[in-house]
């Protein structure tokens, strides 16, 4: 059902055709672009005391090849905040001094519950994109509205630090990390102007290695970022210098 009212969408999309011509454009095009991510690894933006959003700032560059296709490059930074999930909270779970998971405080050494700690990453995000236009798939005609998805594959950095929710000190400190991430978004634009669109975007990027979030393995396994935010493209004129 879900599929064939994104059909019906799509479709009731195709009459509004653009008004100017775009002959005067070049294949290529930049922009920027910002959100609001969220993650799930061992902790997570949705923890156990409270949710917390994190956000993600970037400028990308591209070429169309034709009114399908395009290949375009990202670079994205950011920040994300993250607290044990509610079932850690529950268990008598402590995190050590020396960044260890165990299950009772050690002696001689500062220890803190899960439910007192939280996670701020800053990350890193270079990553290169095939875009698949889906309206003229269905449509045919131009029109100002672009339904973009866009997988692809990511350099992903990360720099996490573990700090206290009582007074926000920091417990932990965590070496830069650098891993491979796999992604996919989804865009729709509006062609405000032949040169100039206006969208939204959302997408999930996995991310390969040890937990983003700097905290020790156990139990959970995952590692995602999810990322909604808005778009602004430049399309740029045969003339412009690239």
């Amino acid at each position: 059902m879900n599929g064939i009212a994104l059909a019906l969408l799509m479709l009731l999309l195709c009459p509004a055709s653009l008004s100017a011509s775009d002959g005067e454009t070049s294949p290529w095009y930049a922009g920027a672009q910002g959100g609001i991510p969220m993650a799930m690894s061992t902790s997570s933006s949705f923890g156990g005391d409270k949710t917390r959003c994190g956000w993600s700032a970037g400028a990308f560059a591209g070429r169309r090849f034709s009114d399908i296709l395009s290949i375009e490059l990202q670079l994205r930074l950011g920040s994300l905040s993250m607290s044990p999930r509610d079932c850690c909270d529950m268990r008598d779970y402590w995190l050590g001094k020396d960044g260890h998971h165990y299950f009772a405080p050690v002696l001689d050494m500062d220890c803190l519950r899960y439910d007192a700690v939280m996670s701020k990453v800053s990350t890193f995000r270079y990553g290169l994109h095939l875009n698949v236009s889906m309206l003229p798939l269905i449509c045919g005609a131009p029109t100002r509205w672009s339904v973009t998805l866009s997988p692809g594959m990511t350099t992903f950095g990360s720099k996490a630090t573990i700090h206290a929710i009582a007074d926000d000190s920091r417990f932990v400190s965590r070496q830069q990390e650098w891993n491979v991430g796999l992604s996919c978004d989804l865009h729709v634009g509006y062609a405000v102007t032949p040169l100039v669109t206006l969208g939204i975007y959302t997408g999930l990027t996995f991310v390969s290695g040890d937990g983003i979030d700097g905290m020790p393995r156990y139990l959970h396994t995952a590692n995602t970022v999810w990322d909604s935010g808005i778009r602004l493209t430049y399309n740029l004129r045969k003339g412009d210098k690239r």
